[in-house]
């Protein structure tokens, strides 16, 4: 027996869009932009992109978005 799909394509699809339309809002600008980026992640006073800097298996998904603004677990 087959393994059944974790997610639709519309659901992957949606996903990549939102990320690359954050992606593109914020990274017009300078480092100060990319700090208030929610897919950044400060590393001491660096941001740095997750998207481009890891790999999405490594990512530590912040699942709770009321109590930070940021989408990454430092």
């Amino acid at each position: 027996m087959g393994k059944t799909k974790l997610h639709t394509s519309e659901e992957i699809l949606n996903a990549l869009h939102v990320i690359q339309d954050t992606c593109e809002y914020y990274l017009d600008g300078t480092d100060e932009d990319c700090k208030t980026c929610p897919l950044c992640t400060m590393t001491g006073r660096a941001p740095s992109c997750t998207i481009r800097d890891s790999d999405p298996y490594v990512w530590e998904i912040d699942d709770n978005p009321d109590t930070t603004w940021r989408a990454f677990k430092k």
